[in-house]
């Protein structure tokens, strides 16, 4: 009896703690890509696509860095979607195609806040 418990607690725990690294991985990343891209519109607005396009790299290689590790907490076709687009970005900067790029960063940023939102804790998440 007591040896199930304890495996029973052992397993909520280990749960648990993979919920709360998986979550604050997610949060770091997007958060990073947030910061990223902001640099990206700054150096966009300096028409210095090279910075941009070095920020964008960046991006796209934090992550496949990390994309493994977040798509078993959310749901894999955002993080595609979001990989997607940055490859889209580079692209797009490494063209020297500001409009599109503009376009583009926003909705990377946009789909890192949705994300981010969508795994927030919140009463409009429970119900």
């Amino acid at each position: 009896m007591l040896k199930n418990t304890l495996i029973t607690i052992a397993l909520f725990l280990s749960l648990f703690g993979f919920i709360y690294y998986s979550h604050k991985t997610l949060i770091d990343v997007c958060i990073h890509v947030e910061e990223h891209c902001s640099d990206i519109e700054t150096a966009l607005d300096k028409k210095d696509m090279s910075s941009a396009y070095k920020y964008s790299l960046e991006i796209k290689d934090l992550l496949e860095e990390k994309s493994t590790q977040i798509a078993t907490y959310v749901n894999h076709t955002d993080i595609n979607n979001l990989n997607n687009e940055v490859i889209r970005l580079s692209q797009y900067i490494k063209k020297d195609e500001i409009s599109e790029s503009y376009a583009s960063v926003h909705v990377v940023k946009y789909s890192c806040k949705y994300i981010r939102d969508l795994e927030t804790i919140s009463i409009k998440n429970i119900f």
